[in-house]
């Protein structure tokens, strides 16, 4: 299966009845973590508002027409997929150039599941993207709940202990670089959780920031944006991490996951709620569209 195909943040049975909807009790557990967010959120430091940043993932080949359709629309991030072994492409360093000129950044984006359990090919990517040069970031995208692992109370203990312990060995090798990891935004649950720690705070103290797979295509309401990364906004701003919320421009099977067919502008009007909600607190980054291939034919 290709990194894009397992991107969005439901694979196993139990993450797709999620998507289905949220159950009471689920509705009630979000209403608490939103209260308790809203009390972390009140003591955390206001920056002044000013044009909220946009963040990109890019699947893609790199070109010169990323970076123009980039720059016409106001990214000013780009997780750039890098595979293993990209040293060797001359594209790359085309594009790091041409995308630097226009200000704009470029984190490496790499990951496959199988790195949460041999965490090797993911260091030795890490190295890769430190010794080339270049970049201003990592952003891995692994997504360990692919794995059949995953569905296994004790093997997913194990898989997210090496999981973890991958993401703390990749922070220290890249150094200066920010090691910025995609994550769902249901690793907030309990049921996840590491001897009393939520999944989502042990992440966050291993990294410097998340993008959040916030995969909805309304912001309010108890299936939002607003609801479903709340704790994510909050506990990032309480550790001093950044947060980025991303949403989804590609097709999915579950319609309320993705703009694709609601169109940009919609996509636009649901992430001015989401700026309106936390574009004053430090833990907000911003905003990332997952991805060029599908959000460059997105209709307006």
């Amino acid at each position: 299966m290709a990194e894009a195909d397992f991107f969005w943040t439901g694979q196993s049975e139990a993450v797709e009845s999620f998507a289905e909807g949220i159950a009471v009790g689920e509705i009630l557990r979000r209403a608490t973590i939103c209260f308790v967010a809203t009390a972390v959120m009140l003591t955390a430091l206001p920056v002044a508002a000013t044009d909220t940043p946009r963040a990109m993932w890019v699947w893609d080949e790199p070109s010169q027409a990323i970076v123009d359709f980039s720059t016409a629309r106001g990214i000013d991030r780009v997780f750039l997929h890098v595979a293993p072994g990209f040293s060797s492409n001359p594209a790359v360093d085309s594009f790091l150039t041409s995308a630097h000129s226009q200000g704009i950044e470029v984190y490496a984006l790499a990951g496959d599941p199988s790195w949460a359990k041999r965490s090797r090919p993911f260091l030795n990517w890490v190295d890769e993207v430190v010794s080339h040069g270049g970049f201003d970031g990592l952003a891995p995208d692994i997504e360990p709940y692919a794995l059949s692992d995953w569905n296994n109370k004790k093997r997913r203990s194990r898989l997210i202990s090496r999981y973890l312990d991958g993401l703390e060995d990749a922070n220290a090798r890249a150094g200066a670089l920010p090691l910025i990891p995609a994550v769902p935004f249901w690793w907030d649950e309990p049921e996840f959780a590491l001897e009393g720690s939520l999944l989502i705070d042990e992440v966050l103290s291993r990294v410097d920031g998340i993008a959040v797979m916030a995969y909805r295509d309304t912001a309010q309401g108890s299936n939002g944006i607003i609801t479903l990364a709340g704790y994510e906004v909050a506990a990032g701003s309480a550790a001093g991490k950044s947060v980025t919320i991303g949403v989804e421009t590609a097709p999915n099977t579950y319609d309320h996951v993705t703009f694709y067919e609601e169109g940009n502008g919609a996509m636009e009007a649901v992430l001015a709620e989401v700026v309106g909600q936390w574009g004053t607190y430090s833990g907000y980054w911003g905003n990332a569209i997952h991805h060029y291939g599908s959000y460059v034919g997105l209709k307006p």
